[in-house]
């Protein structure tokens, strides 16, 4: 942003290689890291996922949470508390479902 306060406009940056936004991105997070100690950058899933059990009733969909929103990689979730016996021959289909909100 340039400026401060009420006035700030944010300032527009030309994207010449749209392919080299993200290496970019990381170098420049790494070098703030090796700089700043203190910096943080936020991480994890930014939806809540759920698989849906079922036809949807009086406007509900009925669902289990498979991913809890802000989840981390290589976190262990516990989703299902209880056993499923999902034997079953040929394909099986899914409904999934995903909130921004919901936590």
């Amino acid at each position: 942003m340039v400026g401060s306060g009420a006035d700030a406009v944010p300032e527009i940056f030309e994207n010449v290689d749209l392919d080299l936004a993200v290496a970019r991105g990381a170098a420049y997070y790494s070098y703030v890291r090796s700089t700043r100690p203190a910096v943080c950058c936020a991480r994890g899933l930014s939806a809540t996922y759920y698989i849906g059990l079922g036809e949807v009733r009086e406007g509900k969909f009925p669902a289990v949470c498979l991913v809890p929103r802000g989840a981390e990689e290589g976190a262990a979730i516990r989703s299902i508390t209880t056993r499923c016996n999902w034997s079953r021959t040929g394909p099986c289909r899914f409904v999934l479902y995903s909130s921004l909100t919901a936590r």
